[in-house]
């Protein structure tokens, strides 16, 4: 069983700012949000075996807070760069209307929707696309998600929007339309059981 998490509202999320690889803290909201997660899991007697999340410390705090919440036993925390969030180039701090102002909606559209589309790099040359994201995710999905998966576990991975989108995709075979269109909200819990063909 696959139990996708997305993190808790954090501090940018409330600015409606592009976070990326930015490590904010959780709001207070956010971690109602986590806590809230957990006790949905619990309500239906899911309890994690394993867990996963990103560096980032609103994904570690929200695993924290739903592994808390849900009363799981003492799981083990794995964390991975490559469960981190799309890193937004040029656009991450910046808010969303700022970017509207200044490369316009549908190019903004194209940024955090596009499967190709790259937003501008940063001074170190880093953006992703989601196609980027999704190729990060290949490795950690086939050396530690899949088998565990096959192996009968419950693993809960907290992680943030966009990855969670790819690594649904990757796991269950949507196309890319399925998974752009994927959306878990801050907070979010989505469980799984299927696994891609093949």
């Amino acid at each position: 069983m696959l139990i996708l998490v997305r993190h808790g509202e954090s501090t940018w999320n409330a600015e409606d700012r592009f976070a990326g690889w930015a490590d904010i803290a959780l709001t207070r909201a956010g971690c109602e949000e986590a806590r809230s997660a957990g006790r949905w899991l619990r309500a239906r007697g899911i309890v994690p075996t394993t867990a996963h999340t990103s560096l980032l410390t609103r994904a570690r705090d929200t695993t924290d807070l739903v592994l808390d919440a849900c009363g799981a036993p003492p799981v083990a925390v794995l964390c991975s760069e490559r469960l981190n969030e799309r890193h937004y180039g040029l656009l991450q701090g910046m808010p969303r209307a700022a970017a509207v102002e200044r490369y316009g909606t549908t190019q903004v559209a194209r940024w955090r929707r596009g499967i190709h589309d790259r937003p501008p790099a940063d001074a170190a040359g880093r953006a992703e696309s989601l196609a980027d994201v999704r190729i990060r995710l290949r490795p950690y999905v086939d050396g530690e998600l899949l088998p565990a998966l096959e192996a009968g576990q419950a693993l809960l991975v907290v992680s943030h929007g966009n990855t969670l989108r790819m690594l649904t995709q990757v796991i269950e075979g949507l196309t890319d339309e399925e998974a752009i269109g994927l959306e878990i909200p801050t907070g979010g819990v989505r469980v799984s059981g299927r696994l891609r063909a093949g």
